[in-house]
């Protein structure tokens, strides 16, 4: 939501830098062990029925090729010794493009 916000934003640079470093300290947290949260967005991504990380919302009328077209809320992940696990899902809006052959 705050990266949204950014782009909007005609001074972003500053902003810009302390949500990359804030993002950074939650991947690496200073605990010493391999863990940390991962924040995934999943904008301009192919969708379909079998990703279980998202929760879709489809705009227009077609339902084949879907790629997500705006991000609500993104995916987070908690990566613990190595293994991620999903801590969030994403919420999005999905839409049918168009293949140009």
């Amino acid at each position: 939501e705050i990266e949204k916000k950014q782009e909007k934003l005609t001074e972003a640079n500053s902003i810009h830098r302390n949500t990359n470093r804030a993002k950074t300290y939650f991947e690496k947290l200073p605990d010493g062990e391999d863990i940390g949260l991962f924040i995934e967005n999943p904008l301009g991504q192919k969708y379909d029925e079998t990703r279980i990380d998202l929760d879709a919302n489809i705009a227009g009328e077609g339902v084949d090729n879907l790629v997500v077209i705006e991000v609500i809320k993104p995916v987070i992940r908690l990566k613990s010794k190595g293994i991620p696990k999903l801590v969030q899902k994403g919420i999005v809006i999905v839409e049918s493009q168009k293949i140009e052959a």
